[in-house]
């Protein structure tokens, strides 16, 4: 019976817990890594709390399995993983199942909504003791065109959502297959980036593929558009992206990404210096903290999935 460490157990659902207990040696802790896991733990049951580098890889005995309920895995060095034979069991590439997952695709457009229409410091300035709707005057999106950076299956749920309202919705996705069977006009990244009004990133991250939107391709962005980010903040050229925000170049950025978030660090020294310019002068300017896919539902849904799929795997090893 293969011992199972769960790093992040709060908030996990105890019918699964008792799942887990049927098939395998079940450990809840959230003391994080210590001696006692680098040396007993077979499988890793965690979110994104830990960040699974080359160094912590190397460190364990026993590990046959990191068990992840995310698409995005650049919080574990996979590289380093498959040289010590440590199999990955997560979301990806679990298209069908994750068609019913709608959590960031709608985070994606609260975000949406939150920056053109000044939400959040129109609340701000309520709690100030103001009260001045003209000081923040928005925009409709009936009629506007949405850009959608990855036509995966987060990107035609954010792209059937913009048919509500009105907009018209490009594409880009380097997915030839794609070509034959989307519903929205997809184009190349050059034009995207100039013909749209609000930019949304859903592309995948992986270390093969590097940075997406360098600073030469967000140069072309069409000036005052809004861009949201809630697929991973290494693909974007962050500190040139908040740069066009603070020359107001763009009209508004949300991220619920960083590229420092795994860092380790406070958030302070996660966030950079422009962005702490950007939100001390007033720009528009959201962070969030990662917290697309972090719905009950979709938890749940998930990590019953993953426990699943994890039991099909390693109850007999």
């Amino acid at each position: 019976m293969s011992t199972i460490y769960n790093l992040e157990p709060d908030g996990y659902l105890k019918e699964l817990e008792d799942t887990i207990r049927q098939h395998f040696r079940y450990i809840p802790t959230s003391q994080g890594l210590s001696d006692e896991v680098f040396n007993e733990a077979e499988i890793i049951i965690t979110r994104l709390g830990t960040h699974f580098n080359s160094e912590v890889i190397n460190r364990f005995v026993k590990l046959k399995c990191i068990c992840t309920p995310t698409t995005g895995l650049n919080h574990i060095d996979l590289v380093a993983a498959k040289e010590k034979g440590i199999a990955i069991t997560s979301l990806r590439g679990e298209t069908e199942f994750l068609r019913n997952v709608s959590a960031t695709a709608e985070l994606t457009w609260c975000l949406i909504l939150n920056l053109v229409r000044n939400v959040s410091a129109a609340m701000t300035s309520v709690v100030n003791g103001d009260w001045d709707r003209d000081a923040f005057i928005g925009y409709e999106l009936k009629g506007k065109t949405l850009g959608i950076i990855g036509y995966g299956r987060l990107g035609q749920i954010v792209g059937d959502y913009a048919k509500t309202f009105g907009m018209n919705t490009v594409a880009y996705d380097p997915d030839p297959e794609l070509e034959e069977n989307s519903t929205v006009k997809l184009v190349g990244l050059d034009v995207l980036l100039q013909t749209s009004d609000i930019v949304t990133l859903h592309a995948s991250y992986d270390v093969n593929s590097g940075m997406i939107l360098t600073s030469n391709l967000l140069s072309k962005l069409k000036p005052g558009a809004y861009f949201v980010n809630t697929a991973r903040g290494e693909l974007v050229d962050e500190e040139f992206l908040i740069s066009l925000l603070n020359t107001d170049r763009l009209a508004g950025v949300a991220l619920d990404v960083l590229a420092s978030e795994y860092s380790g660090s406070n958030l302070q020294s996660m966030l950079s210096e422009p962005m702490h310019h950007a939100v001390t002068s007033g720009k528009n300017l959201i962070v969030t903290p990662h917290i697309g896919g972090v719905t009950h539902d979709s938890m749940r849904n998930t990590e019953r999935f993953i426990v699943e799929k994890l039991i099909s795997q390693y109850s007999n090893v």
